[in-house]
């Protein structure tokens, strides 16, 4: 066998693997082996039957076979040579007849010569897991909310009264709302559909949410949108809707009694116990988004502080990744899958900078998880399938069937794995040069203190003596 590296650029190569007519033959042969040893023909007991009706049944089977094989050596020569090829992840592979023998020619990405910033001392923003009582009464509410009926009333419609309308939005000119925008039914129209009256704080058309209000069921309505220069849909940004609505139906929220059967709901027995429970999740809640934030913080730094050439597959498999939860998530959101088609080139350009800065951050939290002996166990893996299963909300036996049948599912698993621990050491020794840091000058600021105040004592010690020197000069 013999082997040629070319160059295709800073980031790829190729590299090709001649089997001489001799190597195909020898391993033709032993492939003829195992048909005749596995195969059953009628009228020949298994294994038995001869060499020549095998060939003549079997030969595009056998051949296939044979190149197959050769292709998977080629492959497997490649892998054991990880290092010597500075390989990152074979991309592409092909192969073909030729005079000389069998050709396999394989293109692969190099792993780019990752420098290491000075990965431990960043600057993190630091935060509070402090709660408010404010912040606990507000949760407080959220859960009465949880439990309160909805009675209907007929009565003219109040701020928290909840409200079933049908509406449909105009733009200048007579537009439809729902034909500009078909991905964003929510600002078109909506049949049915339920508001709170009032609040200015939940997603949806405000001149509808606003216009309610002071309206009895049966009314049809009209009020104005003007949606922000900002706007988050393109096709509306800046500009000024008509929306017609008819309300259906109008409910009052009831809270429930605080008793013993509404406590029980939450292993609590008193409104004191229940927002201390709250307390606490609120402070959780907090540390784990303030850790989110630190997490974000050591990417950026990494990534804008790596210089190198991204591989091509990097880029894109991280693309792949941020299309694919971009688009969950608008769908969740009440966004029609259908909008998107024909979009994935425009929505791939749009994340391509956060997709290098995530591809060049991972590449470079390999290298530190390389150079700080970081390793991983079964409990991390547990952890990241627990989280994944959390996350996508996937039946957990499919989610391990899935990883067990899918060798490329397993390996981005343990990478992100590794990767997330690395980025919590990195926190994890920022926050403590921060502390460091922290105690240094609150040292400095108490011995300056400290300093001014003895001056202040030595100078009323001086002042009595100044008085006596006036008196002196004055006799």
């Amino acid at each position: 066998m013999k082997k040629e590296i070319n160059t295709i650029s800073n980031t790829r190569s190729s590299i090709s693997f001649l089997f001489s007519n001799e190597e195909i033959s020898s391993e033709k042969e032993a492939v003829i082996g195992e048909f005749c040893a596995t195969t059953t023909l009628p009228g020949f007991r298994k294994g038995k039957a001869p060499k020549n009706i095998i060939l003549s049944k079997f030969l595009p089977n056998i051949e296939a076979r044979t190149k197959a094989t050769l292709l998977n050596k080629a492959l497997e020569d490649v892998q054991k040579s990880t290092n010597e090829l500075n390989l990152l992840a074979v991309v592409d592979y092909s192969s073909e007849d030729s005079e000389d023998g069998f050709l396999c020619k394989l293109i692969f990405d190099l792993r780019p010569n990752v420098k290491l910033p000075d990965y431990k001392n960043v600057t993190l923003t630091a935060f509070s897991e402090k709660v408010t009582k404010k912040e606990v009464g507000a949760e407080f509410d959220h859960i009465r909310k949880q439990h309160s009926n909805y009675n209907i009333v007929d009565r003219e419609i109040k701020s928290g009264d909840y409200v079933k309308v049908n509406y449909e939005g105009f733009l200048e000119g007579g537009l439809a709302i729902v034909d500009a925008v078909p991905g964003h039914k929510i600002y078109g129209k909506q049949v049915n559909t339920w508001e709170e009256a009032g609040n200015v704080d939940v997603p949806g058309v405000q001149a509808v949410i606003q216009g309610v209000i002071g309206h009895k069921t049966g009314d049809r309505c009209e009020g104005e949108e003007l949606f922000s220069e900002d706007f988050p849909v393109p096709e509306l940004a800046g500009k000024k809707a008509t929306y017609t609505f008819e309300i259906l139906e109008v409910r009052e929220r009831v809270d429930p009694d605080l008793n013993e059967e509404f406590f029980k709901q939450y292993g609590v027995d008193s409104v004191d116990s229940l927002k201390n429970r709250l307390s606490e999740y609120l402070a959780n809640y907090k540390r784990r988004q303030g850790l989110l934030k630190q997490r974000d913080e050591i990417i950026y730094f990494l990534a804008n502080s790596a210089k190198f050439e991204l591989p091509e597959s990097v880029i894109e498999r991280e693309i792949q990744g941020l299309v694919q939860s971009f688009i969950e998530g608008q769908v969740k959101n009440g966004v029609s899958a259908k909008y998107f088609e024909g979009r994935i080139d425009e929505i791939s350009k749009s994340l391509l900078p956060a997709a290098e800065t995530r591809a060049k951050a991972g590449l470079v939290l390999d290298k530190i998880a390389e150079m700080e002996k970081i390793k991983i166990d079964n409990k991390d893996i547990e952890a990241m399938i627990f989280q994944d299963i959390s996350v996508k909300k996937v039946d957990a036996s499919q989610y391990v069937r899935e990883l067990q049948s899918d060798r490329d599912k397993l390996i981005d698993l343990r990478t992100r794995t590794l990767r997330g621990k690395a980025l919590d050491f990195l926190v994890e020794i920022n926050s403590k040069e921060m502390a460091k840091i922290k105690k240094s000058q609150e040292q400095v600021k108490a011995e300056k203190e400290e300093t001014s105040s003895d001056k202040a004592e030595d100078f009323k010690e001086i002042e009595p003596n100044l008085e006596e020197v006036a008196e002196t000069e004055k006799s």
